[in-house]
Parts: C-alpha cells; sequence; structure tokens
C-alpha cells in the first residue's frame, strides 16, 4: 500500500492541507500548490510509464513482417520483408537493422534434419531427440568450402528464421532460446535467431525448409536456396556468392 502512488499523493496533499489551515500565509499557499503540481507529475510519470510498457507488450506479442506491401514468401530480386520478430533473448529485432551487410537467412523448422545438420548438430549433437541428416555438415564448413568465406566475417549477419517448433506450430521465444543456446547462435556474433509469429506458420513458410537465402547489402534478395526445387544450388550459386556480395560497395 505504501508503495502506491495515489497512497503517496494523498497523504502529501493531507499533509499541505493542514499546514494551509493552521498557518494561512503565503508560504502555506505556494506549499500546497507546489504539491498539487507535483503530484500531477508523478502520477503522469507513473501512470504513464505503466501504459507505455503495456502498449510494448501488446506490440511484442503481434510482431509480424512490415514489409511494404507484406509479401511472402520473399521474391528473388527484390526487397526482402522487413521482419521486425522477437529475438532469442526476447529483443525486438527489425531485419532491416542489419542492411548494409550481406545477411545469410535460414528458415527453420525443430523437426527438420537438414536444419539440425546446417546447425551444427554433429558437433553439438541432437536437438530434442532430432538427429541431423547423416549426410549433411554445418553451414560453416560449406561456406568455406565452396564460399571461401567465413561466417564470423564481421561484414556478413546469419539469421536463423525459426518457423516452426517441434510440433510445427508457431514457437515460442523459450523455444528459440533453446535452439540457440543448443547451437551456439550468439548476438554477440551477429548469429541472430528471430521467432517466427502464428501468422507465419504457413504452407509457403513450410516449402522453405531446409535451406537459405542470401540478401545483399542493399537489402534485397540475391540467392534463394530454399526448398525443395531451390531457384539457386546451395554450394554452386548461393556460397560461392556470398564473396561476391560482401566485396561489393
Amino acid at each position: 500500500m505504501f508503495e502506491d502512488p495515489v497512497f503517496i499523493v494523498a497523504a502529501n496533499l493531507s499533509v499541505a492541507v493542514l499546514i494551509r489551515i493552521m498557518k494561512p500565509n503565503l508560504l502555506s499557499a505556494a506549499l500546497l500548490a507546489i504539491v498539487l503540481i507535483g503530484s500531477t507529475g508523478y502520477l503522469g510519470t507513473h501512470h504513464g510509464s505503466q501504459v507505455v510498457s503495456a502498449v510494448h507488450r501488446g506490440r511484442d506479442a503481434a510482431l509480424t513482417w512490415t514489409g511494404h506491401p507484406p509479401t511472402w514468401p520473399p521474391e528473388k530480386n527484390r526487397t526482402y520483408p522487413d521482419l521486425e520478430l522477437l529475438d532469442q533473448d526476447g529483443n525486438v529485432t527489425r531485419l532491416s537493422d542489419f542492411k548494409g551487410k550481406v545477411i545469410l537467412i535460414e528458415p527453420i523448422g525443430i523437426p527438420c534434419q537438414a536444419c539440425v545438420a546446417f546447425s551444427g548438430g554433429h558437433e553439438f549433437g541432437a536437438f530434442e531427440g532430432i538427429e541431423p541428416q547423416a549426410d549433411l555438415e554445418s553451414i560453416e564448413f560449406y561456406a568455406k568450402q565452396y564460399g571461401h568465406v567465413r561466417l564470423d566475417d564481421y561484414r556478413i549477419v546469419r539469421v536463423q528464421l525459426l518457423l516452426f517448433n517441434q510440433d510445427m506450430q508457431a514457437p515460442t521465444q523459450a523455444e528459440a532460446k533453446a535452439w540457440a543456446d543448443h547451437f551456439r547462435m550468439r548476438q554477440a556474433g551477429k548469429e541472430i535467431v528471430l521467432v517466427g509469429t502464428a501468422s507465419m506458420a504457413t504452407k509457403a513458410s513450410r516449402d522453405l525448409i531446409p535451406g537459405f537465402q542470401l540478401i545483399d547489402k542493399h537489402f534485397i534478395l540475391r540467392a534463394d536456396s530454399t526448398g525443395q526445387t531451390p531457384a539457386d544450388d546451395l554450394y554452386t550459386k548461393l556460397l560461392p556468392q556470398i564473396r561476391k556480395l560482401i566485396d561489393e560497395d
């Protein structure tokens, strides 16, 4: 009760009014005016912060892509949809914040064995009982072999877009964090796991898994190796293009 802002304001006003009654002079009148002004500001600040917090909570609950117009799935040689989603640490992350760097996007479904393998499953082990696909190495391995680049290059941002959880439903932030922790995906290393929303858990999204998309420094989708029949081969087209894109102005 004693921390309730209404109680605090009422107590201060009571003291000021009592002083005004006992000593009806200019000083007590000034004191009462100061308390009234200060109380109004205090209530406005306190409740205003509660309103701002509530707005942020509501915003986080409804996060989705904000491309104009919102196209999904992304189209090659077009501006990539400007996804605005929670990341593995619970922070709101906008994909266009990484504009100016080369972005490697990987749509993820937790039951996907290829996704587990590309994420480093042979090094870090199975995730929630999902074993890595036996004939696949990590994407870092293939980036070095076919692209002659290291994915920890400061000009590259690696983004995993977690679209489906174990039950093929929209994932939670906790599930994204568990995935990121297991595969050592770290924000500081420009390794981002974004949490897909329910509105993104569609057949079009399922058709993107497994695979990768490559976004250039101008936020244009330049290569697409997603799905069972990719437009661009991962090993001969997408990965070799990374080096060209990071060297472009």
